[in-house]
C-alpha cells in the first residue's frame, strides 16, 4: 500500500475489526492522511437506527474485552456509519439512511445495468453455468437468516405452502440461504422441488441472469427486495412479514417495514399465506 497514493478507501461494515484496523492504519499512521474513507451500502443495515446489540449489559462487557485486546484500533459501533473515521457514504436511497450516516455527506449510488458480457463473466465466476437456460418462469425465494427468527418450524411450514402453490402453477422455484448463514439447510428444504443456489451467489446476479423470466422475489428482510427493483422495475417484490413475536430484533424490523413500503415492496403476513 505504501507504494501507492490511495485517494479513497471503500468499506462495507465499520463494525468489523479488520475494517477498523485498516481504517486506523490508513488515517492515524499518517501514511495516507488525505485518503477519504467511504462506507458503501451492503445490505439493509444502513437504513435502520436500531443498534447492533439488543442487550446493553452484554454489549458493554464485550466492548471492554475488545478494547483490552485491540486498544485504539477498536471503536464500538452501534449502527452503520458510527465510526468517526467514516467520512461519507454511497447508498441507493440517501433520504432513508440512519442518523449516523445522515450526519455526514451521503451520495446516491449510480444506476447501471449489467451488459450481457458482464453478466456472463459473473455467472461463470459463481458457477451458474447454463442451468437457467431451460427456465420459462421462476420465482426467487431468499430464505431468512436463522438468527432473524425465533420460530423456524412455523416459518418452514409457510414456505412449504408457498413452494407447493408455485409448483402447481408450473413455476420454477429458485432458493438460496443468507450469505452469512452458518447452519447448513437449517430449514431442511433440500430435496424439495426447489433449485438451490449456493448462498454466496448474489441475488442480484440471479435477477440479472433471468431477466423478465423472474416473476417475483420473496424474502423477509433481504436488501434484494430493494436492489431487485433497481435492476428490473417490473419484478414483483414480496416482503414475507413474520409475526412480531417471532422476530429476534423487532425494532429493526419495524424500521425496514416502513422502508419497504415506501419503495413499493408488497407486504404479506406469513400468517396469511395459507389463504392467498
Amino acid at each position: 500500500m505504501k507504494e501507492k497514493q490511495i485517494q479513497r478507501l471503500y468499506i462495507f461494515d465499520d463494525q468489523r475489526l479488520d475494517t477498523q484496523s485498516l481504517m486506523s492504519y490508513v488515517k492515524e499512521q499518517n501514511d495516507y492522511p488525505h485518503t477519504q474513507i467511504v462506507l458503501v451500502e451492503d445490505g439493509t443495515g444502513v437504513y435502520y437506527n436500531s443498534p447492533y446489540w439488543q442487550f446493553a449489559e452484554l454489549k458493554n462487557r464485550l466492548n471492554w474485552i475488545l478494547v483490552a485486546l485491540y486498544g485504539k484500533n477498536y471503536t464500538r459501533v452501534d449502527r452503520y456509519g458510527d465510526h468517526p473515521l467514516v467520512e461519507c457514504s454511497i447508498v441507493l436511497f440517501p433520504d432513508d439512511v440512519n442518523v449516523s450516516l445522515k450526519s455526514k455527506p451521503v451520495y446516491r449510488m449510480p444506476h447501471f445495468h449489467l451488459a450481457p458480457e458482464q453478466a456472463s463473466i459473473l455467472s461463470r465466476a459463481f458457477s451458474l453455468g447454463d442451468q437457467f437456460a431451460e427456465i420459462d418462469q421462476a420465482v426467487l425465494l431468499l430464505l431468512s437468516y436463522s438468527e432473524t427468527l425465533k420460530n423456524h418450524e412455523k416459518y418452514k411450514g409457510f414456505l412449504l405452502d408457498l413452494i407447493e402453490r408455485h409448483n402447481a402453477e408450473g413455476i420454477t422455484i429458485i432458493a438460496k440461504y443468507h450469505p452469512r448463514e452458518v447452519h447448513d439447510d437449517y430449514l431442511n428444504l433440500y430435496g424439495s422441488k426447489v433449485i438451490f443456489e449456493d448462498k454466496t451467489v448474489p441475488a442480484e446476479l440471479i435477477c440479472a441472469s433471468l431477466g423478465n423470466r423472474l416473476l417475483a422475489i420473496y424474502s423477509d428482510y433481504s436488501s434484494a427486495l430493494l436492489t431487485s427493483g433497481w435492476i428490473n422495475p417490473d419484478i414483483k417484490r414480496i416482503h414475507l412479514h413474520p409475526n412480531t413475536e417471532d422476530l429476534a430484533r423487532p425494532q429493526a424490523a419495524l424500521e425496514l417495514d416502513t422502508l419497504f413500503e415506501k419503495h413499493g415492496v408488497e407486504t404479506v403476513l406469513i400468517s396469511d399465506l395459507r389463504t392467498r
